[in-house]
């Protein structure tokens, strides 16, 4: 499902005819594929939003990289929250189950993008400060390329969430797919899987994106749960329910979820 940049530009050079919705979403998707981390944070990532505040009080930040930016150790890290998370259910439910290599190619794929949780060094909130809100002022800004910032902050990631901008192969629409969101026990239920999934959805608002995709397996209903009362329901292309001949109700062993963005 990554972007292929061959079949847009055919679709897009028609000088004879306006751009449709779905035609100026491909040609900003292709744009923001081609920026560096700093650039794409200054064009599609609201300053609120690259620190939030939890539920218990504690400053985090987030960063964005693209996968090539990534440091060995924070790629080590995000693959070992991943395998702690995830490899039972894949051993379960996957058809291939899980392998070590697989899933790293999969994370080094050409255009996945990555935001890192960190607790920020000077991690309590300030006096006046409200708890599961987005902070009006980045404790951190854009310094290079291939991060937003490298000061203030605790080096140990707590989770992060990673995605793609990418036009589907069969349906040609232009959508963001979140591939992993994944947190440390201690940073859960404090509000950062929902800001983090609330960073999606404004990153695909920001390049008028149609929708925003994910995977889910059925025996995660924690996940599942989260991502209904978040407003995903089963894609088109997700696969369905099946009703044995005694009535019973047989789920399959994954749902392909999506939001619409308007």
């Amino acid at each position: 499902m990554n972007p292929n940049p061959s079949e847009c530009t055919t679709t897009l050079n028609s000088p004879s005819k306006p751009l449709n919705a779905s035609a100026k979403a491909a040609i900003n998707l292709l744009h923001a594929n081609s920026l560096p981390s700093s650039q794409f944070i200054k064009e599609y990532v609201p300053t609120p939003s690259r620190t939030f505040t939890a539920k218990d009080g504690v400053l985090y930040t987030c960063t964005f990289k693209r996968t090539q930016d990534l440091t060995p150790e924070e790629k080590e890290a995000c693959f070992q929250l991943i395998k702690q998370t995830s490899k039972r259910d894949y051993e379960v439910n996957a058809e291939a189950g899980w392998d070590d290599e697989r899933k790293r190619k999969e994370m080094g794929e050409a255009g996945m993008r990555f935001v890192l949780v960190r607790k920020a060094s000077n991690a309590r909130m300030g006096e006046g400060g409200e708890e599961g809100r987005r902070q009006d002022t980045p404790l951190i800004s854009p310094s290079s390329d291939t991060e937003e910032g490298g000061k203030g902050r605790d080096d140990t990631i707590l989770g992060f969430t990673s995605f793609s901008l990418e036009i589907d192969h069969d349906t040609h629409i232009p959508q963001l797919y979140l591939y992993e969101i994944h947190l440390l026990p201690p940073a859960r239920s404090l509000g950062l899987g929902r800001h983090l999934m609330s960073l999606n959805e404004i990153l695909a608002r920001s390049l008028e994106l149609e929708k925003v995709m994910l995977t889910v397996f059925t025996c995660n209903s924690k996940a599942e749960g989260m991502y209904r009362r978040l407003g995903y329901v089963m894609d088109e292309e997700s696969p369905k329910e099946r009703v044995l001949r005694s009535g019973k109700i047989v789920r399959p062993k994954y749902l392909i979820m999506s939001k619409a963005i308007s």
